[in-house]
């Protein structure tokens, strides 16, 4: 197999979203595995009946206004989340 070193494009920005729904972080660079950037989605808000919060609802998810007020970044290895005043909310791994 032929392969060549060829520019396809340009990384722009890198964001990293470590609740799912929830907005995330803005990063200089970010480690990547097979499944993507590390720490990305990796935390869900849950609801009463045991479905992770989205902007849809399907089997698995529950639509949950309000998710984009929040933003969620890491603290060393736990996202804190932060409503616009600032206030912390707990989530869940996801599991």
């Amino acid at each position: 197999m032929n392969q060549k070193n060829e520019r396809i494009g340009r990384v722009q920005e890198i964001n990293r979203f470590p609740v799912k729904s929830v907005l995330g972080e803005s990063l200089s660079s970010a480690p990547v595995d097979s499944r993507g950037i590390l720490g990305d989605r990796l935390w869900a808000i849950k609801n009463e009946d045991g479905k992770f919060g989205s902007g849809k609802t399907t089997r698995r998810f529950q639509q949950m206004e309000g998710l984009f007020n929040f933003k969620a970044k890491y603290e060393r290895d736990t996202p804190l989340s932060l409503c616009p005043m600032e206030q912390n909310i707990e989530v869940i791994r996801k599991g």
